[in-house]
C-alpha cells in the first residue's frame, strides 16, 4: 500500500513537471518587444537644505513605456506625477512632474524578473500656492521586479530615487518613489 501511494505521488510529480515544462516553452516572458504600463506611486520626501524637514510625503501616479531589446536589456521612458508634498503643520506644498528616459538591466527568471534601472531627464517642481514652477535636469535610479501574469500582462513593483541637478532650490527636491502597477507587453 505504501509503495502504491509513493508511486502515485511520484507519477503526479512527473506529470506536473512535464506539463510545467511544456507551458514554459509555450510562454515566452523574455521576448523582445514594446510595453506600456500605468500605476500608483508613494513618494517619500528626502528634501535637502532649508526644505529638509518642512515637507511630508505624497501619493501620485506613474506611466511608463519602453522596448525590450533582448532578454536582459530594455530602454524605458517614465513619467511620474507626485501630488503635493504638503507642508507639515501648515498650508501649501509642492507638486512635481518627473520625465526620465533610461536603461533597464533585467534578470530573466521566467515569470519573476528583477531589474535595476537608471536614467536622466527633467524634474518640474511647483509650489501649489503661487504656480511659479522651476525645471531642472534630474537623474532617477531604481530597482524592482516584474511579475508576468500572462504572456502579455505583468505587474510591477519598484523603488526609485529622484535626484535633480543644480544649485537652486529645485536641486534640494530629492525624493524616494515606491511604485506599483500593471503593464501590457505587445
Amino acid at each position: 500500500m505504501r509503495y502504491r501511494i509513493t508511486g502515485g505521488i511520484l507519477a503526479l510529480g512527473f506529470i506536473a513537471l512535464t506539463t510545467t515544462s511544456a507551458r514554459a516553452q509555450e510562454n515566452d516572458f523574455n521576448r523582445p518587444g514594446a510595453y506600456v504600463g500605468l500605476g500608483g506611486t508613494y513618494a517619500v520626501s528626502a528634501f535637502q537644505g532649508p526644505a529638509k524637514d518642512l515637507f511630508g510625503d505624497s501619493l501620485g501616479f506613474q506611466a511608463r513605456g519602453g522596448y525590450r531589446l533582448n532578454e536582459i536589456f530594455a530602454v524605458e521612458a517614465l513619467y511620474e506625477y507626485v501630488d503635493d508634498f504638503g507642508v507639515k503643520g501648515g498650508r501649501g506644498g509642492i507638486w512635481t512632474n518627473n520625465f526620465t528616459v533610461g536603461g533597464k538591466l533585467i534578470l530573466p527568471l521566467d515569470r519573476f524578473q528583477p531589474y535595476l534601472s537608471g536614467g536622466i531627464g527633467f524634474l518640474n517642481a511647483e509650489p501649489n500656492t503661487n504656480g511659479d514652477g522651476q525645471w531642472a535636469f534630474a537623474g532617477r535610479f531604481s530597482g524592482g521586479t516584474d511579475l508576468a501574469i500572462t504572456e502579455h500582462v505583468a505587474l510591477f513593483l519598484d523603488a526609485g530615487y529622484v535626484i535633480p541637478a543644480g544649485g537652486s532650490a529645485i536641486g534640494d527636491i530629492q525624493y524616494f518613489s515606491f511604485g506599483w502597477g500593471a503593464k501590457y507587453l505587445f
